[in-house]
């Protein structure tokens, strides 16, 4: 299982930079990555980053000051999808948009930095889970 899920990942990470990009190609891999039991999740770096983090954090202690409890636990969920998606940055050394394997997901962490990322956003974000 390992060495398929390695294959995966290696076949949509070369989809990313494609210039013959093929949706159907995409819409095969991550049909096979729901065969082999990932749940597909997309991280968007370009929206859930450091400086969104310190702004959650801020507006979450100005909610709580002001008894908005409804939007400092808004605050809170950002700040850990914030986290969660700076520790994968982290993790995979992410400098540009990639494919990888995570707690038995598959995850397209998003920079918007290559030649098919916005197709694929598109795509991977429209997928359904089994």
């Amino acid at each position: 299982m390992i060495m398929k899920n390695h294959q995966l990942i290696t076949e949509l990470n070369n989809l990313l930079n494609s210039e013959s990009f093929s949706e159907d190609a995409l819409k095969e891999l991550l049909s096979q990555s729901a065969e082999a039991g990932l749940k597909v999740e997309l991280i968007d770096l370009t929206i859930y980053n450091e400086e969104k983090l310190l702004y959650a954090e801020k507006e979450k202690h100005i909610s709580i000051k002001s008894q908005m409890y409804d939007r400092a636990v808004l605050m809170r969920d950002t700040e850990r999808t914030c986290l969660k998606a700076i520790e994968l940055k982290e993790k995979h050394n992410v400098n540009n948009s990639l494919f990888c394997i995570d707690d038995d997901c598959l995850i397209f962490i998003y920079t918007g930095t290559g030649i098919n990322d916005e197709k694929l956003k598109e795509l991977v974000s429209g997928h359904k889970n089994p």
